[in-house]
């Protein structure tokens, strides 16, 4: 057997993977809140998304793995960006403000419920208050986010902070005129909004909290929130308006305008119902050929071989993995020596929702 051909075509169609949509995501504060998801190319409405009904409006973030997190009032929200609707929902009694997520952890700007204004982190999984947690007293509350690397940063009442996010303890802290509103942070820098009536979108250095460079020529009415997506691509709320900004000039490179907008996250969807998953490695053993994946959120995994790639040809190697989150790995042997020892062949893997 060519095993070098075998991995070789196993390898190339994995390269073939479809990635998910890029989307930015919002809160209204219309007449009916709910969350939005908007197409990041155009900045327009998805009309066609179920709207998810929530009551008042806060803040949104993604975690690394691409799981939606909120606050609506007092209550912290895990949503489901592909069908939008609300996966789990836990009320707080304390006034909550600024979300970030990553890890398994949810971190939240609280006041008065657990004392007086404190960083808080709570389970992502039972969105509930981890008892024992170190808590970090600010001044104010604010908003949070994660840069691509980890580092929690945070504004409020002015000041620009950045916390560990293991002890929750202050690192470094910078106080800048004008106030602060909004936050996201990539590549090294933090970006926020400063100014009363007509606020400006500003860059600091992550590591010494200070303004680099000067502030955006195009001013925003209305102080508001920002979020990075994955590709770094950087994307801003204001009153009723949607912004990309460019990250390096600080201009405004696309707006459109919406109904009343609270609250911002950019993303990626989850793969679809049906989707090809890359397959990340692929070894001949005793017991056959054996192939790795990595799971994926709330989805089932399955692997399929064919001779020659043909429609009717794939067969399903065993049954339906199921590997609880995002950073679990799936494997599919395929014990079959008889076709192993044909000089080529084509393993593909895909994904498919949990069933009800």
């Amino acid at each position: 057997m060519n095993a070098l051909r075998w991995i070789v075509s196993a390898l190339l169609w994995s390269a073939t993977a479809t990635g998910a949509g890029a989307r930015v995501f919002s809160l209204t504060g219309s007449q009916n809140p709910g969350l939005l998801r908007f197409d990041c190319t155009s900045l327009g409405l998805e009309r066609g998304a179920k709207q998810a009904q929530v009551g008042g409006v806060n803040d949104l973030c993604f975690d690394e793995t691409g799981r939606l997190f909120g606050i609506s009032n007092r209550a912290l929200i895990e949503f489901d960006s592909e069908s939008m609707q609300i996966l789990n929902q836990q009320n707080h009694n304390g006034s909550i403000g600024g979300i970030a997520a990553r890890g398994g952890h949810l971190f939240v700007l609280s006041g008065t419920d657990f004392g007086a204004l404190e960083l808080i982190r709570f389970n992502a999984e039972s969105l509930v208050h981890q008892d024992g947690t170190l808590q970090s007293v600010i001044d104010g509350l604010g908003d949070l986010a994660f840069d691509e690397n980890g580092r929690l940063f945070a504004v409020s009442s002015g000041k620009l902070r950045e916390f560990d996010s293991t002890t929750l303890q202050l690192i470094n802290e910078q106080t800048h005129s004008g106030g602060l509103a909004g936050i996201a942070a990539f590549g090294g820098r933090v970006y926020s909004l400063t100014g009363i009536s007509t606020p400006v979108l500003v860059t600091f250095d992550a590591d010494t909290l200070l303004q680099v460079g000067g502030a955006a020529l195009d001013r925003v009415s209305g102080l508001s929130d920002l979020a990075f997506d994955r590709e770094g691509r950087l994307f801003g709320i204001n009153g009723q308006v949607l912004v990309e900004f460019d990250p390096e000039s600080l201009q405004i490179i696309h707006q459109a305008s919406h109904d009343s907008l609270a609250g911002i996250a950019a993303g990626t969807l989850p793969p679809p119902a049906a989707s090809i998953e890359q397959i990340s490695s692929i070894s001949m053993g005793p017991g056959g050929m054996q192939l790795t994946m990595p799971s994926a959120f709330r989805r089932q995994i399955g692997a399929e071989y064919s001779p020659d790639l043909s429609p009717g040809s794939w067969v399903q190697l065993g049954n339906f993995a199921v590997v609880g989150g995002v950073g679990g790995v799936a494997v599919f042997t395929d014990p079959d020596f008889v076709r192993l020892s044909r000089s080529a062949g084509y393993y593909r893997a895909f994904l498919r929702p949990l069933p009800p």
